[in-house]
């Protein structure tokens, strides 16, 4: 379903990110009056009582426990996803088994490989949480500067020059020979494509669609305001800096979800 320029995965990007601006103006707020690194535990320590952001504080802690669980077989799998694409686009031997390399066709990391990519994700992450406040920053800005990177020559050199006919042509040999034509008529059978024309809000808005793009999107914007914990470590106008650096971490999650 698209509704002008944007599908309604494109238009959730663009309205949940225009709400998390205001979480941006809160938390450059914040940072204004609290100039120091700590971010939550600062501002419920400051402004209810220090029991209260210890308690936050661990909190946090035990959810990233749980996030970076997920997000192991979550990157593990993105790069089997990745290569599988690739492989449709320009082909070749090597990517045919991508799918397999660390997790079975549920995600689940299975054998050996699956394994020691686990650790080797696990061991990366923790020691990059191990590291002083202002190398942090440094590792995770030049991480996120190598994401950004990334996603562009993905964009131009790996979108960009894939045509139609390669990847209608190479589509069947990873999906056990099923063909684009046949995935667009089960789409039509299925009411997803090509069924009654509805208006722009009633798309956007429907209790189906939205509701859980949106959740997915909260989800895939989680993190933006992390700029705002380092605040001690910000030179000049605090304030200023932390806007700055919020809106554009929000901007860059926009534009890669809805482009």
């Amino acid at each position: 379903m698209e509704a002008g320029p944007f599908s309604a995965y494109g238009w959730a990007a663009i309205i949940a990110g225009l709400f998390c601006i205001l979480l941006a103006l809160i938390f450059a707020s914040l940072t204004s009056v609290m100039p120091r690194s700590g971010g939550d535990y600062v501002f419920t320590s400051r402004i209810l009582h220090s029991s209260l952001g210890w308690m936050e504080s661990r909190t946090l802690v035990i959810a990233s426990v749980l996030i970076i669980a997920f997000e192991v077989p979550l990157v593990l799998r993105k790069l089997q996803i990745t290569a599988r694409i690739i492989g449709i686009g320009a082909g070749g031997h090597f990517f045919m088994n991508a799918n397999t390399w660390f997790t079975d066709a549920t995600g689940t990391i299975t054998g050996t490989p699956g394994f020691i990519a686990s650790i080797v994700v696990l061991l990366l992450i923790g020691a990059i949480c191990v590291l002083p406040t202002r190398t942090f920053h440094k590792v995770v800005t030049a991480l996120a500067a190598f994401g950004v990177t990334c996603f562009a020559l993905m964009f131009i050199f790996g979108l960009a020059p894939t045509h139609k006919a390669s990847f209608i042509h190479n589509l069947p040999k990873y999906t056990g020979g099923v063909t684009a034509s046949q995935i667009a008529a089960s789409g039509v059978k299925a009411g997803v494509l090509g069924g009654p024309s509805h208006s722009f809000l009633s798309n956007i808005f429907s209790t189906t669609v939205f509701p859980l793009f949106l959740s997915v999107l909260l989800f895939q914007y989680i993190g933006f305001q992390c700029s705002a914990y380092i605040a001690g470590e910000v030179r000049g106008n605090v304030r200023r800096g932390v806007l700055i650096a919020l809106l554009g971490a929000l901007l860059i999650g926009v534009f890669a979800n809805s482009v």
